[in-house]
């Protein structure tokens, strides 16, 4: 019996001795501390599951692109990592806890690391690799419907041609240039009051990226017309109020008993629709009484109420000479049909302007051209001269393929339209 307690004891004392020297050990991958927890709890010790992370160098770039995994960050609880296995999503893979991969072809993949510790037990973690060629910027771009016309102005803005070539576009922001906004790839809006509206389409891309695009829409004071009849032959012809003068809207069609006038090819047909021509004498005597012929300064007043750019309109240095006047004021005047090679106007102010040609001994330029006479005579430098004695006046043209208006330096002896002003709205004589 004593023999017995003394094996008894024995096998304690090692046991004690054994938990002892393995807890001293740290008892880490001592398999006697997992008998010993066995036969304590009454089963095998329970294993958490490893955690698996990773760091990359950079998430996106241009194609071929090089990344740098690290997953030394993973960790196992209760043991040791065994192995770490990576699936690049392109087709290919590795092992390791550092490593690195070029991505060859445009797109997105989903980087997977899984890791795997002592006991079996898994974990996985994922980075999306974005690879793309250089981010480029959209391309704002919008079609207004239309692009001028008399107030209220109702315009429809339609921005669908804006593209972004390397992804699409979130963001469509207006500046209408009056004060108000809009936002959509579609949008309309009315102008209230005349005037010249810078408007402004803003796009942005998926990538935070932007572009803008400005287009101008010209909104008109509506025109104020009216009518007059000649009382030397009878026939009427409608006038347009533009600014502080008035106007007749059409070239004039009387035939000057002393001085050459001409309907264009001889046909009275043409002087119907675009007047008579007249030499620069007979000119002087085509407008009825109440009536002139508009000096210099009072077309550079007309010029400069419809475009602000004119400025002085100053005269030619020579015979057959003309200079540019303004920016787009010869496109507001011109009339909206009439003008070939695509160069009708707006008529914005109801000048309404038609190329009624001219005539230098032959007809010319009929659809293409429209000249109109001052009284201005600047022969020799000087300016008092009888018309009969003068060689070359000022004229103000409009020409098809132009937007500004031209100040020209005539020939008298070259017949071109004349328009009437009004006495009472003179400027200047």
């Amino acid at each position: 019996m004593f023999r017995e307690r003394k094996l008894i004891l024995l096998l304690v004392a090692s046991l004690l001795l054994l938990l002892f020297s393995c807890t001293a050990a740290g008892g880490e991958g001592n398999p006697w501390l997992g008998f010993l927890g066995y036969m304590v709890t009454g089963g095998p010790p329970s294993n958490d599951k490893p955690l698996a992370t990773f760091s990359v160098d950079q998430t996106s770039g241009s194609p071929p692109l090089t990344v740098r995994f690290d997953a030394t960050a993973s960790q196992d609880p209760d043991g040791s990592i065994e192995s770490r296995r990576w699936d690049f999503a392109d087709g290919t893979g590795d092992s390791g806890s550092v490593t690195s991969h070029t991505f060859t072809d445009e797109g997105e993949y989903t980087v997977t690391l899984t890791v795997k510790d002592d006991e079996g037990a898994e974990d996985t973690f994922t980075q999306r690799i974005r690879v793309r060629s250089e981010d480029r910027n959209p391309v704002a771009s919008f079609d207004p419907d239309p692009k001028s016309g008399e107030v209220p102005l109702f315009v429809a803005f339609d921005a669908s041609g804006s593209v972004d070539p390397d992804g699409s576009i979130d963001e469509y922001e207006w500046d209408f240039g009056d004060g108000d906004a809009g936002s959509g790839s579609t949008v309309n809006h009315t102008f209230e009051g005349a005037g010249i509206y810078p408007v402004k389409l803003t796009v942005t891309d998926d990538g935070g990226n932007e572009d803008s695009e400005t287009e101008t829409i010209s909104a008109y004071p509506g025109a104020s017309y009216d009518s007059f009849s000649d009382p030397r032959d009878g026939k009427s012809y409608k006038t347009v109020k533009i600014g502080d003068q008035t106007w007749f809207a059409e070239n004039i069609n009387y035939e000057v008993s002393d001085g050459l006038s001409k309907c264009y090819d001889n046909n009275n047909s043409y002087c119907d629709t675009y007047g008579r021509l007249y030499s620069y004498s007979a000119a002087t005597k085509a407008c009825p009484s109440g009536w002139h012929l508009p000096s210099q300064e009072e077309w550079c007043t007309l010029l400069n109420h419809i475009d602000s750019t004119v400025g002085s309109c100053g005269v030619p240095g020579n015979a057959g000479d003309s200079v540019a006047l303004g920016t787009d004021v010869g496109k507001k005047m011109k009339e909206t049909h009439g003008w070939d090679r695509d160069g009708n106007g707006t008529d914005a102010y109801g000048f309404s302007g038609l190329p009624a040609g001219l005539f230098d001994g032959g007809f010319h330029l009929k659809d293409t051209v429209g000249a109109w006479w001052t009284p201005t005579c600047v022969s020799g430098g000087s300016t008092n001269i009888k018309p009969e004695e003068c060689y070359t006046a000022i004229s103000f043209g409009l020409v098809s393929t132009k937007s500004t208006v031209e100040g020209r330096r005539s020939d008298t002896s070259v017949c071109q339209s004349v328009r009437c002003i009004k006495d009472t709205d003179s400027s200047g004589g």
